[in-house]
């Protein structure tokens, strides 16, 4: 089942950080090390006028498989970012959820998705060109791809 992710959502972190290898860890934060109780906290907890954030949870087992997620950062320009327990992945979970907040981006007035991305990691690489992400060198952040995506109709961006 795909929901909105939950306050009480946190308590199921724990069990779904247990099922995500270091590496993809580092994949998404940048860092292997695992989640402390305050980052969990605040992943857990987002002001929805802001943010969209969809969780896939087994119906049977309540187990969290996987989350995503889009931030607005700055003005119409919204941040997205994807994890997926490792044993799930490669099988379309993590597009799903992307898809999800993609298509919901409007809703927090976001007309422009944005993420950072290590060169390494290949299957977000994939992701977000098979979703019409452009992805070039980060301007800002050394050694980082930045993949973005305009969902603005061309007739309707505003002359720069």
């Amino acid at each position: 089942m795909i929901r909105a992710l939950q306050p009480g959502d946190d308590v199921l972190y724990p069990e779904f950080h247990s099922h995500v290898s270091g590496s993809d860890r580092r994949l998404r934060f940048f860092s292997a090390a695992p989640l402390s109780e305050r980052q969990i906290f605040r992943l857990t907890r987002y002001d929805p006028r802001e943010a969209v954030v969809r969780a896939a949870v087994g119906i049977d087992c309540g187990e969290l498989y996987g989350v995503g997620r889009l931030h607005r950062i700055q003005g119409r320009q919204g941040e997205f970012a994807v994890m997926v327990r490792s044993d799930l992945k490669g099988q379309g979970l993590g597009g799903l959820l992307l898809r999800q907040v993609i298509e919901r981006a409007p809703s927090i007035g976001v007309t422009e998705v944005v993420g950072l991305v290590l060169p390494e990691n290949t299957g977000m690489r994939a992701l977000a060109e098979e979703l019409g992400f452009a992805i070039a060198p980060d301007p800002e952040e050394s050694g980082l791809l930045r993949a973005s995506l305009d969902l603005e109709p061309p007739d309707h961006r505003r002359a720069a």
